[in-house]
This record gives structure tokens, C-alpha cells and sequence, in this order.
């Protein structure tokens, strides 16, 4: 738990939002010690850094830049497995008067893992994330996918340990040949993880959100330089995953 929080913690800090809140907070220090000259740079660094990873031409940058290298593969294309492994974090279970799952953007891969059992692809959906089972199961319910069907591996807080959690239930299971659905852009960091590990898959990506609004922005492009806060949020998203695949590469070369 620990590491987990400092890891989150430290990314935070790192992230875009947490850049700009430093540099706000250095704005509001420098003009209360009436350090005018400090004041305005760093509310200028602040504004032009705020600006930046609120533009949707930023988005579409950083995000295709994740995806191009997973793009979508057809159903007939999608070979056969033992299992569908679908990665966690795209939706919310219902509490209270809730009466369906509450999905996030990512909630795609709920959605492709259903349409390749459908498909035959494989019989069996493990679904990989702590919280989120109930819901994905009533979600995967309605699409059609039998409760019999579905696995919950409830443990998992990162992507770290969706693969070892989800790793081991396959060797119990005796899963040899496992589809991997997540997100594309979280496709490159979830297969090195799996190399690391020594889990073997084959991708399955889906969620081409970048990829879709660089293709459907081509005809608008002054839209691309207005700042909003949808880009802002997304860009924080992919920020994490460079962050995260920059800090593998430096583990795994040895460097501190």
C-alpha cells in the first residue's frame, strides 16, 4: 500500500495539473513577499503551461503517439483463446439508488471483451480490478455475455498487478491462450508489463479515442487550438502513461 500511494502521489506532482498548481502557488508566494518580477513570470509559465495541455491539438499529439501502434483489429483477424482478459478502471459498481453501472471512457473495453465472446473468440471473461466486478458483471450480463462466463480477479490496484493477479488465476485455471482488452492507449505499457512477467497475450485493443478525433477534427482544425477542459483531462490521462513507460524504461536499464 505504501509504495502504491507514493507512486500515485509522485505522479501527481509530475502530472500537468500538479505542475500548474505548483507554479500558482509560486505566483501567490512571490506577489505576497511583493517580489513583482518573480510574481508575473512564473502567472505567465502557469498560464502558458495551463493552456498547453488543455488543447485538444495536445491531446491528439500525445495520444495518437500511444495508439498508432495498436490499431483497431478486426473480429474475423482476432484469433481464438482460452480466455479474454479485460483490464479494470472503466467503470464504477452501483451503490445506493444507482440502478446501473456508472461507465467511464474506457468502459470500451467492456464492450469489445463482450462482442469477442460473441464472436467465439473465447469462452471465458476475467475481469481484472478491484471494486468494479459487480458492475461489470451486470453490465456484461445485459450485453449478452452469461453470468457462468465471467471471472472476477478482485484484488488488482495498478496495472502491476493486474497482470500478476491475473496471471496466476490463468495457471490455475490452466489458461494458456489469453486475448488482452484494454485500452490502446494503455496497450504498450500493460505488454511490457506482461514481458516483464513473463505472461504471454495477445492484444486486443480498443478505446481509439485520439486516433478517432484526430480523424474527425481533419476538417476543422482551428477547433484544435481551443483550450478545453475535456483535453485538459485526457492529456492528464496520457501524461501518466508516458510518465509510466518512461519510469519502466529507467527500471528496467538499471538507471535510478
Amino acid at each position: 500500500m505504501p509504495s502504491i500511494f507514493w507512486s500515485k502521489f509522485l505522479g501527481f506532482c509530475a502530472s500537468p495539473m500538479g505542475v500548474g498548481l505548483a507554479l500558482m502557488l509560486l505566483t501567490f508566494v512571490c506577489a505576497w513577499r511583493k517580489s513583482v518580477c518573480w510574481s508575473r513570470i512564473f502567472a505567465s509559465a502557469c498560464l502558458a503551461w495551463n493552456v498547453f495541455w488543455a488543447l485538444p491539438s495536445t491531446m491528439m499529439w500525445l495520444g495518437t503517439g500511444l495508439e498508432r501502434d495498436h490499431p483497431p483489429v478486426p473480429l474475423d483477424k482476432t484469433p481464438n483463446a482460452d480466455a479474454i482478459v479485460v483490464l479494470g478502471g472503466c467503470m464504477m459498481t452501483p451503490v445506493g439508488a444507482m440502478a446501473y453501472p456508472e461507465l467511464f471512457g474506457a468502459a470500451d473495453r467492456v464492450w469489445h471483451a463482450a462482442r469477442l465472446h460473441k464472436a467465439g473468440k473465447a469462452p471465458v471473461i476475467i475481469y481484472s480490478g478491484v471494486g468494479e466486478g459487480e458492475g461489470a458483471k451486470r453490465f456484461l450480463r445485459d450485453l449478452g455475455v452469461p453470468p457462468k462466463d465471467f471471472i472476477w480477479e478482485d484484488k488488482s490496484r495498478n496495472t502491476k498487478e493486474n497482470i500478476q493477479f491475473t496471471q496466476a488465476l490463468c495457471e490455475e485455471k490452466k489458461f494458456k491462450r489469453v486475448l488482452l482488452v484494454t485500452s490502446a492507449f494503455h496497450m504498450r505499457r500493460t505488454l511490457r508489463t506482461c514481458e516483464a512477467a513473463g505472461f504471454e497475450v495477445i492484444p486486443a485493443p480498443t478505446d481509439h479515442e485520439a486516433l478517432a478525433r484526430a480523424e474527425s477534427a481533419r476538417g476543422a482544425n482551428w477547433m484544435r487550438h481551443l483550450p478545453s477542459a475535456e483535453a485538459f483531462s485526457l492529456n492528464h490521462v496520457y501524461f501518466k502513461e508516458y510518465l509510466g513507460l518512461w519510469a519502466f524504461k529507467l527500471k528496467i536499464h538499471g538507471r535510478p
